[in-house]
């Protein structure tokens, strides 16, 4: 991990871009966060993560690294997904102010100074918002409006696009985050963020020219099952909470449990059995989402969320790998 900022060692901005099966565009995308950086002035670097690429990216963003003394590659042990791309990110940022942004060329660098613009007290938190995506509407916007609309409900946090990785953050608020997988789509409520310290602002969104998304419908389902317990880590709910929620789970299960019994009596109706039982497994099915997020971040605290590997290792990751060492190496964090 990075060692603390200094006086010395501080930059003014770190710029940082996960990066999965991107070789098509990893040099533009480059060559761009380059061009825009270099409008606004001030020290900057580039952090691009490779988080477990199969195809050329890896070796792509070596040969820039060399050539470019700004650029930090970091290439992680296998793919851990957006989340720990973005901590390995925040992990290793020495910049005063943090900008994020997607690897596929989506999101323009050209968009930066908006964000900036709006960074001042109070404010900690610049997102980006997609007004016009480039996108399919059935199988992704569609299902960003929707998850979007019951985030900002359920976290308070004012956003309406919360899928966008375009942000610009103080460098305090993300500074040790550690995110457990698919909690970047809840950023930056989970970094406990205030509804009056964040704002979003209008920016550009272009059409994928190279590559595949890496997201679909099934991103719906992943929020609806998080999202039970993110207000809860909001509220900085830690381990504390496990055995109340065991027991909560417990007499929830139990409740079904007596419902179906009372379906079975004569002397009762089916309606009242099956309202029990209704009541008994949505309340279960609440604890047994609320509990995993809770356990999800403790873990993450205590073993971090990825794994780096040797520069002299940042070769394309083969599918051949043994899944069993990978998986033994969950969450550790290197240098």
């Amino acid at each position: 991990m990075s060692p603390p900022m200094s006086a010395s060692n501080a930059l003014s901005y770190s710029v940082i871009a996960p990066l999965h099966n991107e070789e098509g565009n990893v040099a533009a995308l480059h060559a761009a966060i380059h061009q825009a950086m270099q409008q606004l002035g001030g020290e900057y670097e580039i952090i691009l993560v490779d988080d477990g690429s199969q195809d050329q990216t890896g070796v792509i963003l070596e040969q820039l690294a060399t050539e470019d003394p700004r650029l930090r590659a970091l290439h992680l042990f296998r793919n851990y997904g957006q989340s720990a791309a973005l901590s390995a990110g925040f992990a290793h940022a020495r910049g005063e102010i943090v900008l994020t942004l997607d690897g596929d060329l989506q999101n323009d660098p050209a968009d930066f100074p908006k964000l900036l613009a709006e960074l001042h007290d109070p404010i900690r938190v610049v997102s980006g918002w997609r007004r016009r995506r480039q996108d399919g509407f059935l199988l992704r916007t569609l299902p960003s409006l929707v998850a979007n609309w019951m985030i900002a409900r359920a976290t308070g946090i004012p956003a309406r696009d919360t899928g966008c990785c375009l942000k610009a953050y103080r460098a305090e608020v993300v500074r040790g985050a550690s995110l457990p997988k698919g909690m970047h789509r809840f950023l930056p409520a989970v970094l406990g963020v205030r509804a009056e310290e964040f704002v979003e602002v209008e920016v550009s969104h272009r059409s994928r020219q190279w590559g595949q998304s890496h997201y679909g419908l099934s991103r719906l389902f992943a929020v609806l099952r998080d999202l039970c317990g993110v207000p809860w880590v909001q509220r900085g709910a830690g381990e504390s909470l496990d055995r109340p929620l065991t027991g909560a789970l417990f007499v929830a299960a139990m409740l079904a449990g007596l419902g179906v019994g009372l379906m079975r009596s004569p002397a009762i109706s089916d309606l009242l059995g099956g309202s029990i039982v209704a009541v008994g497994l949505l309340g279960a099915g609440y604890l047994v989402s609320v509990r995993s997020v809770v356990r999800q971040f403790a873990r993450a605290r205590k073993r971090g969320v990825f794994r780096l590997l040797p520069r002299d290792e940042a070769t394309p990751v083969s599918a051949d790998n043994d899944a069993t060492v990978q998986e033994a190496n969950y969450g550790r964090q290197a240098t």
